[in-house]
Parts: structure tokens; C-alpha cells; sequence
């Protein structure tokens, strides 16, 4: 097992946690929306200090062979204000995992997790700089995602790096009582958008 490497982008540190991430995403605002992203029933999510540091440890504890995971860490506001954190505030997190070096494939998930960084990029950086690790630096040939279909916002972010919607899975998840589908995108190591 390697350590997981560390990464820089213009306005983000993609790094492992930090003790101060804990106070950080107990405080972030909450919101349904946020909630139903991840396919909850829209009730605002809050969190103990506790809960947090539990989470934070299980996004780091696997073999970093089948499994590598990073906090998003913002160096600015979305205005450019300097953020006065000196490790980024913790904005949500971005992982690759069922790593398969034989198939040359893995699959990708990520979460913001607050919405003051919603639709301004932030996603979309974290994204290119984790799937140029995964082929450049992995060599793998193919990643794949699972995104709720009602999550817009999502899609298009995911489209604009390069990847392509490869297949629908019909009502596969139960929410607002109706049945919505989940897409499955994928992106080949010569579509990535640099």
C-alpha cells in the first residue's frame, strides 16, 4: 500500500484530513438540497464532532491499491478572497476506488458540500487534477461514475471534463415518491479535457 499522493490546483489542495476539517464541516450551512444530491429525502443533515472525525477516518482508511481518497480543501472564496485557513477549508471530497490495475479501470465519486462552492468550478478542477493522477500517474485507460439523473448540475460538470453518459439505470432509486433513474458515465484516458 503507497501513501496517497497530495495535489494542488489553482484554488484547491486536495489533501488528506486535517484535525481543523472537523470543526470546519460541523459548521458548514446545511441545506435540502445538499441532502438530496447524495439521494436523502431533502431533511437537512447536521453533524457531531464525533460523527465528523469518524467519517473523515473511514474516507482514508482503505488500501490505497482499490481505494484512494482526498479532501477538497479551497484556497479561496468563490469571490477570490484568500481563504485564512492556512491547510484550505474543507468544501467536501473526491475518490477513486475499485482501482483494477489489470482491467486499467476504476470508478470516481465526489461531493461538495457547500453550496457556497456549488456551480463554481470547484468540482470540475478536482475532477481533471484526480483524473489526471488516475491516467497519468495509475495508468488506467477507463473511469466510471453513478449519478442520480435529477442531479443537473452534477451532469454537466462530469460532461464538461469529458465524460459521456454510457447507460441509464431505470428507476433505481426511490425518492419524493417516484422511482428515478441513475446514469452511468464514463471517460476514457484520450477524452480527458486538460
Amino acid at each position: 500500500m503507497s501513501p496517497v499522493v497530495e495535489f494542488e490546483t489553482a484554488r484547491l489542495w486536495l489533501r488528506q484530513p486535517v484535525e481543523a476539517d472537523i470543526p470546519t464541516r460541523v459548521e458548514i450551512p446545511r441545506d435540502p438540497e445538499e441532502n438530496r444530491m447524495y439521494g436523502g429525502d431533502g431533511s437537512p443533515k447536521t453533524f457531531s464532532p464525533d460523527e465528523v472525525r469518524a467519517k473523515l477516518s473511514a474516507l482514508t482508511a482503505g488500501n490505497s491499491a482499490v481505494s484512494r481518497s482526498w479532501i477538497l480543501a479551497a484556497k479561496v472564496w468563490p469571490d477570490s478572497t484568500a481563504i485564512s485557513q492556512p491547510q484550505g477549508r474543507y468544501i467536501g471530497h473526491i475518490t477513486i476506488f475499485d482501482i483494477d490495475p489489470d482491467h486499467r479501470n476504476a470508478r470516481l465519486r465526489m461531493g461538495i458540500y457547500d453550496r457556497r462552492f456549488w456551480s463554481r468550478g470547484y468540482g470540475r478542477e478536482a475532477v481533471r487534477r484526480i483524473l489526471q493522477h488516475t491516467f497519468d500517474d495509475l495508468n488506467l485507460h477507463r473511469v466510471a461514475l453513478r449519478v442520480a439523473a435529477y442531479n443537473v448540475r452534477a451532469i454537466r460538470s462530469y460532461a464538461s471534463c469529458g465524460f459521456v453518459v454510457e447507460g441509464r439505470e431505470r428507476e433505481s432509486l426511490w425518492l419524493d415518491d417516484r422511482w428515478w433513474d441513475d446514469l452511468w458515465m464514463g471517460i476514457l484516458d484520450s477524452e480527458l479535457k486538460r
